[in-house]
């Protein structure tokens, strides 16, 4: 089964502006780690929920009930406030790879996929993009148009890339950014993609409410 990793922090919550960056930054590293580890065995587990906070309380919830498995983690929200870009990455991917090993210890489960998770995601430099599942060719014939996302720690940027027949990209234009970085958030940009002539791509939202238009010449 694909194991459904959830990161959050019951302190973002008392304290949004302290530990709101770490909250929604989380998901772009969790997100990727899912997708690395790929499909493995948990036998009944389902989930893992991560739970950060400067300290940990002395009720909290730990261990497994209902399918989910409740870990904490205490973090430094200071340190994470003075670092780059990049060191916060690798802090939400530490915290996400001890906090799996520690389930998966508990558990009996093999480590060697989360192992590998996170040195696939440290070898790619943290990278987290993805196209959407349509696309369309020019009337021409001759160039595709995609969609493209980036996910970052603060938004998820999203982009129509043209291509030539070979995939080799020819021009990319930005044409929306999703707040809160979460990938099920961007599904409004998940929609069809068409062409009007050979230079104007239109993408349609899945409700059709909303077009987006990026024009190349």
């Amino acid at each position: 089964m694909s194991l459904n990793i959830i990161d959050i922090s019951s302190q973002h919550i008392k304290s949004p502006s302290r530990w709101g960056e770490m909250f929604w930054g989380s998901h772009c590293i969790t997100e990727l780690f899912r997708q690395r580890l790929g499909r493995i065995d948990t036998g009944r587990i389902r989930k893992i929920f991560i739970e950060i906070g400067s300290k940990k309380p002395p009720n909290c919830m730990y261990g497994e009930f209902d399918q989910i498995w409740f870990t904490w983690h205490v973090a430094d929200i200071d340190a994470f406030h003075r670092s780059t870009d990049r060191e916060k990455k690798q802090m939400l991917l530490d915290i996400t790879h001890e906090s799996t090993i520690e389930v998966a210890t508990v558990e009996g489960w093999d480590r060697t996929p989360f192992d590998r998770a996170y040195s696939e995601i440290i070898a790619t430099d943290f990278q987290n993009e993805w196209y959407s599942r349509e696309k369309a060719k020019s009337p021409n014939g001759d160039r595709v148009a995609r969609v493209l996302f980036f996910h970052g720690l603060r938004s998820i940027e999203v982009h129509i890339v043209v291509t030539d027949r070979r995939a080799r990209e020819l021009a990319r234009q930005h044409i929306g950014t999703v707040c809160q970085p979460v990938r099920t958030f961007a599904v409004d940009y998940a929609g069809k993609v068409f062409w009007e002539g050979n230079n104007m791509v239109i993408l349609q939202s899945p409700s059709r409410k909303q077009t987006w238009k990026a024009r190349f010449d």
